[in-house]
């Protein structure tokens, strides 16, 4: 595997189990505020599908752009000046 797929898999994973959690707690706080505020509905899935996408997407391009030196970078020359 290449160290840009690498990156890309490991970024997926954990921005992935975070907007998984930030999904269930939206869910569960509409549930709980749901009873306290009038005029909150059911879950906001046209509101939590599409903010959790664009994180994803943010990660991807945040981790892309800050880990792009070391993605080009030659792993021999790496060690040989450590």
């Amino acid at each position: 595997m290449t160290t840009k797929g690498m990156t890309r898999r490991q970024t997926l994973a954990v921005a992935g189990t975070g907007v998984g959690i930030g999904i269930l707690a939206g869910i569960g706080g509409t549930v709980v505020f749901q009873s306290q505020f009038y005029g909150i509905g059911a879950v906001e899935w046209s509101v939590l599908i599409p903010v959790g996408a664009a994180m994803l997407v943010l990660s991807l391009v945040v981790a892309y752009f800050s880990a792009r030196r070391w993605i080009t970078a030659d792993p021999m020359d790496a060690v040989r000046h450590a």
